[in-house]
């Protein structure tokens, strides 16, 4: 039986603290290299808690994205450390000269002295605790080795996303949202990453799912704020900044488009008639 890349993840991660996500480039990859949104982007509770401002959560964007094109770009491995202090290892795994994916190892307290002062400066002593400790640079090679062969023999026997109806490329354009939803990237910026014309990236993406780049990330904006707009007091100008939109006025229009009601008007509903905090 041949084992999933998922499973694969599970195997190799079990008893340890590490992160692995892996991101699949263009129109590759497959249903036996489908991998839960945990596993497409950085999702881990320190992560998460470094992304609770704006600020830092494009700090955190706009480095994994510099990483990233410059491994697709090299078609070499690197690794290092974030802005945070914490280590991972990115892995390009190629094909026929062509970069698939890039594989990240990560989650790790590399016991550098400077690197580990800014993560006990930043965060508490359980998430610093919570870091896998002890993975050299060699142990994340090793690991992305595995993975690679892995993916590779996947893509060789379940066929790899050539087929005419490239829903290998809009799983992987969705992923590229998803990574990038709270930052204020173009749809020229997605096709170039996937290197793909502009306009024919949107016409297949609304081919597929009938809405375009915009009108699908607005969307799952608009979600993201719903939810804080129950779950938190933020000020409604402060939501629409953490969820991607760096106007106010406009993320009222979207959201009363998307809604049929206010931000204000949903909160007051949904916290059973008090405001809450306001513009």
């Amino acid at each position: 039986m041949q084992r999933t890349l998922k499973d694969m993840i599970k195997a190799i991660t079990r008893g340890t603290k590490l992160h692995i996500s892996v991101v699949f480039l263009g129109n590759h990859g497959n249903s036996m290299t489908a991998l839960p949104y945990k596993n497409c982007i950085h999702s881990t509770e320190i992560c998460d808690t470094a992304k609770s401002s704006y600020k830092e959560l494009l700090t955190c964007i706009r480095c994994r994205n510099t990483v990233l094109r410059r491994v697709v770009r090299t078609k070499k491995p690197l690794g290092g450390h974030c802005v945070n202090g914490i280590y991972e290892y990115c892995h390009p795994v190629i094909r026929d000269g062509e970069t698939v994916c890039v594989i990240f190892v990560g989650h790790i307290r590399s016991g550098n002295i400077a690197f580990d002062r800014l993560l006990c400066d930043r965060f508490s002593e359980k998430l610093v605790a919570d870091l896998e400790t002890d993975f050299t640079e060699e142990d994340c090679k090793i690991t992305a080795d595995l993975l690679e062969e892995h993916i590779l023999r996947l893509l060789d026997k379940f066929g790899d996303g050539s087929s005419a109806d490239q829903s290998g490329l809009i799983e992987n354009i969705k992923s590229y949202i998803r990574e990038n939803l709270y930052y204020d990237f173009s749809l020229k910026e997605a096709a170039d990453f996937f290197g793909y014309n502009e306009k024919y990236l949107g016409r297949k993406f609304k081919e597929h799912t009938g809405l375009t780049v915009k009108e699908y990330t607005h969307r799952l904006r608009i979600d993201s704020a719903k939810e804080k707009l129950y779950s938190t007091d933020l000020k409604i100008s402060e939501i629409a900044g953490t969820v991607g939109f760096n106007n106010v006025t406009y993320f009222n229009r979207i959201f009363m488009r998307e809604v049929a009601v206010t931000p204000a008007q949903y909160r007051k509903e949904r916290k059973g008639g008090t405001y809450g905090a306001e513009l």
